[in-house]
């Protein structure tokens, strides 16, 4: 999962009433190696590409925000995270992405 191609998934979804689209890319710039909160068994799992970071991009007509280094696939000890999971509560997706977003703008997103 860690190729040139980063695209994993693209997902048309209505969040509370808006069109958007919801993208997942592998996010090259991140290892599990840089932070002391996985264990030996899911560094071994990223390294076997059972699971990787990922960015979430959400896109509408009144603009886009993203959230990246969120685990992505088969980690052990944790359910399969797969892009079904983080669009079956979008809410997770938007109040993960509000940092980069405007105020106003995400306002706007959610009402």
């Amino acid at each position: 999962m860690h190729a040139s191609d980063t695209l994993i998934e693209s997902r048309d979804v209505v969040i509370d009433g808006v069109d958007c689209v919801v993208s997942i890319d592998v996010d090259t710039d991140v290892r599990p190696d840089e932070f002391d909160c996985y264990t030996t068994e899911q560094i071994e799992a990223w390294k076997m590409n059972d699971w990787t970071f990922v960015g979430v991009t959400v896109k509408c007509d009144q603009g886009s925000a993203n959230l990246w280094g969120i685990e992505f696939g088969l980690m052990p000890g944790f359910p399969d995270i797969t892009l079904d999971r983080l669009i079956s509560d979008p809410y997770m997706i938007c109040d993960g992405i509000s940092r980069t977003l405007p105020q106003t703008l995400l306002q706007e997103i959610m009402s």
